[in-house]
């Protein structure tokens, strides 16, 4: 849910009896930090992503959490690469883990 995909999110919500959950990224997937985080609508859970990395993660999810209750996840990729960004950076993506384990119910 970026501002370009949400078509493609309603014209698939409740077809074929799939579920279909929203991650909201509004850097499509340019890996910037939002501004604003949007607020999750009114769905069992949705994910976040765009700009999340093991330095703002905790910080960035205390920001989530005054927008969205209940059940979500988080997704990030590009602040996880190496410098060259060829590979993803396991160092980077054990402390991102570490940072997000005390919010994993």
């Amino acid at each position: 849910m970026d501002g370009v995909n949400e078509k493609i999110f309603y014209s698939l919500e409740g077809r074929w009896g799939i579920t279909v959950l929203p991650l909201f990224d509004k850097s499509s997937g340019a890996g910037l930090l939002p501004e604003e985080w949007p607020k999750k609508p009114d769905i069992q859970h949705c994910g976040y992503a765009g700009g999340l990395s093991p330095d703002n993660l905790n910080n960035e999810i205390k920001r989530i959490s005054q927008v969205a209750t209940g059940l979500i996840w988080v997704d990030a990729e590009t602040l996880l690469r190496s410098k060259n960004d060829k590979i993803f950076d396991l160092e980077k993506v054990r402390r991102f883990l570490e940072v997000a384990k005390p919010w994993i119910k």
